[in-house]
């Protein structure tokens, strides 16, 4: 019965290893802007190829008992975001408030944006490709200061 577990033990040291030594050879060597715009067209290519089985991989994984244990773990860390986001989805839901298109561009498919999480009412409605800048902006911002 030991036999196993020495060999699980050994293999999660090499791979433990080999994760420190690629993180520690990609501090060394940085990709370069170009390497960075070709692997991020890689990976949507991959995505786009790929769709279908990765979406239900993902789906098939949060119903496991690890992906709902992780998922619980999250919505806890997160707790004020996901009431509110859960606050303005019943809002929409009952008809209290309305859904807006896209502030920016006006495209109908628009998410809503709380610059403030203890005010769930007061929201910017934005389509995800400027829901996602915003907070690309927001990130940078918080970068700046730190």
């Amino acid at each position: 019965m030991t036999k196993p577990k020495e060999a699980e033990v050994r293999l999660k040291r090499k791979r433990d290893y080999n994760r420190e030594w690629m993180r520690e050879y990609q501090r060394k060597n940085p990709l370069t802007e170009e390497q960075k715009r070709l692997k991020r067209e890689y990976a949507k290519n991959h995505y786009y190829k790929n769709k279908k089985r990765l979406n239900k991989q993902s789906s098939d994984y949060m119903k496991s008992p690890r992906g709902k244990e992780i998922n619980k773990k999250r919505r806890l860390n997160n707790l004020e975001k996901h009431k509110c986001r859960d606050f303005i989805n019943h809002a929409i839901r009952d008809g209290k408030i309305e859904k807006f298109p896209c502030s920016v561009c006006g495209n109908i498919a628009s998410e809503g944006h709380h610059e403030d999480y203890t005010k769930p009412l007061e929201v910017i409605w934005l389509c995800r490709k400027h829901h996602t800048l915003k907070h690309a902006e927001i990130k940078k911002l918080r970068g700046s200061n730190e």
